[in-house]
């Protein structure tokens, strides 16, 4: 599935996020872009985007992290955060595999 992720949203998810931690912020990603987020048991993926996107969603959780925090924030990114793909996936658009998300069952 694609979903389209513009700038002013990720602008509007990091600037609420300056009240908690970058890490909240990418949560919020994950909400924003995949379908049912609270019914979510496993994710055996993670959602990807083209460099460009990557960088500037780094850059944006980097802008309110407090400089001891950066290298765990990056490490978060790294070990749970948005992949990137090839550079000809579309500007401001996530892949979400949705074959590879568990939801509960209920």
């Amino acid at each position: 599935m694609i979903v389209k992720l513009s700038k002013d949203q990720i602008d509007t998810i990091f600037e609420n996020a300056k009240s908690t931690n970058p890490i909240e912020g990418m949560i919020e990603l994950f909400k924003t872009v995949t379908p049912n987020w609270e019914e979510i048991d496993q994710m055996n993926h993670f959602p990807q985007v083209n460099k460009k996107t990557a960088e500037y969603i780094i850059g944006k959780m980097k802008s309110i992290s407090k400089k001891e925090d950066i290298p765990k924030m990056m490490m978060t990114w790294v070990n749970n955060g948005f992949g990137c793909i090839k550079e000809n996936m579309e500007e401001w658009t996530v892949y979400v595999d949705m074959d590879k998300i568990k939801y509960k069952k209920g």
